[in-house]
């Protein structure tokens, strides 16, 4: 991970074929493209999945994105109400 006026993460997995790990990147861009799907409210969240790249290359999965540092500020932000909000509690069933 690299801080500056960009924020750069970078992850690299190891699998036990080539196959396995060209299935991972496959899995992990379709989670991205889904998550595009939901992005019309979140702007910043779309601006980070468009800087996603995976590869798979021979056993290894990369996952690299990258985000101007005041996104990420408007990100957390706008994340903040939704992780504040208490959930709603069911009450707990007696058998």
């Amino acid at each position: 991970m690299k801080f500056g006026e960009t924020v750069a993460v970078d992850a690299e997995a190891q699998t036990d074929t080539p196959d396995n790990a060209k299935s991972i990147q496959g899995v992990l861009q379709l989670l991205a493209n889904m998550a595009a799907l939901q992005t019309s409210q979140s702007p910043q969240a779309a601006s980070l999945l468009k800087s996603l790249v995976v590869n798979a290359s021979g056993v290894f999965v990369t996952v690299r994105m990258s985000l101007p540092t005041e996104q990420i500020q408007q990100l957390v932000q706008h994340a903040k109400p939704a992780a504040t909000a208490a959930p709603a509690r069911r009450p707990a069933r007696r058998m």
